[in-house]
């Protein structure tokens, strides 16, 4: 009689056993993806604000070689003008 209760018992168990471990396993996958999307939408806009900021600085240095090649522009014409007045 013992023996019929004990395997009626573990008979039941089992089945929780098995339940309670996929329950585990759907709720940690669960929550490894949503850490995943996290950590990818911080990664993403980590990323967007460095490209946004990389875009600044070429527009600053597109600026620049503007700036210096407007100035190469103007003393080769004050050369040319120089030369012209001395012949």
């Amino acid at each position: 009689m013992i023996r019929s209760v004990i395997q009626r018992q573990t008979r039941v168990v089992v089945p929780l056993r098995a339940n309670l471990s996929r329950a585990r396993l759907y709720a940690d996958d669960a929550f490894e993806k949503r850490e995943s999307a996290s950590e990818n939408k911080y990664i993403h806009e980590k990323e967007m604000a460095q490209l946004k900021e990389l875009r600044e600085k070429l527009e600053n240095a597109k600026k620049q070689v503007d700036d210096i090649e407007a100035k190469i522009g103007q003393r080769q014409r004050e050369s040319e003008l120089e030369n012209k007045n001395k012949k």
